[in-house]
This record gives C-alpha cells, structure tokens and sequence, in this order.
C-alpha cells in the first residue's frame, strides 16, 4: 500500500495541508479575534495529530510491517489480524480528525470574513 500512495503529488498534498493548517494557525493567533484563532488552532491540531501524526506514527508502520509478511506464512496470518483491527480503528481516528480539521477550519474562515 505505501509503494503506491507514497508519492511526490500525495505526499505533497498530505505535508502541504499539515503546514498550510499550522500557518494558517499561527496567522491567525497573532491577527484573527480569539474565537476564529482558536478554530484556526483547533483545526490545525486536529489535522496535525489526528490525521499527519496518526498516519506517519502508525498506519505508515502497519503497512511496512504486513508488507514484510508472506501472506500464506503463520506470522503473516497472525498479523493480519492485528493489522485490520487496529489500522482500521487509527483510520477511523484519522477520518474523524480529518472531519474535525475541516469543520473548525471552515467554521474560521466563515466566521472570519
């Protein structure tokens, strides 16, 4: 799964949101009223642990350790089961954050105008 989404135009997208997000965050704190700085903050936290932080921390790992794993192999059958429990529980993290991100983000720039 990483050889295929682990590229120049994904990856620059992924990183590119996380830093947007976080200056958007830092602009805002310092020129926004309080409310839509927090919002800018909130979602700028949301994106950067629950979808950047939760993808490079675990689902990335998961993915490297199945890919390592021959399928038919006892370990590789084993793993498969930790792997699909717990990278789809993180994945569903990361969605929610992504929904939260983009909720306080919205929120902020609506409330900002």
């Amino acid at each position: 799964m990483n050889e295929v989404i682990l590229n120049r135009t994904f990856l620059s997208a992924f990183v590119g949101t996380a830093l947007l997000a976080l200056a958007a965050a830092g602009l805002g704190w310092a020129q926004a009223p309080r409310g839509v700085a927090a919002l800018l903050a909130a979602g700028a936290l949301a994106y950067a642990v629950g979808v950047f932080g939760v993808t490079v921390a675990l689902n990335v790992p998961m993915n490297e350790t199945l890919a390592r794993l021959a399928a038919d192999s006892a370990a590789g059958q084993d793993y498969w089961r930790v792997y699909l429990r717990d990278w789809v529980f993180w994945n569903g993290v990361r969605a929610m954050a992504g929904g939260v991100s983009g909720a306080c983000l919205l929120v902020a720039a609506l409330v900002g105008r």
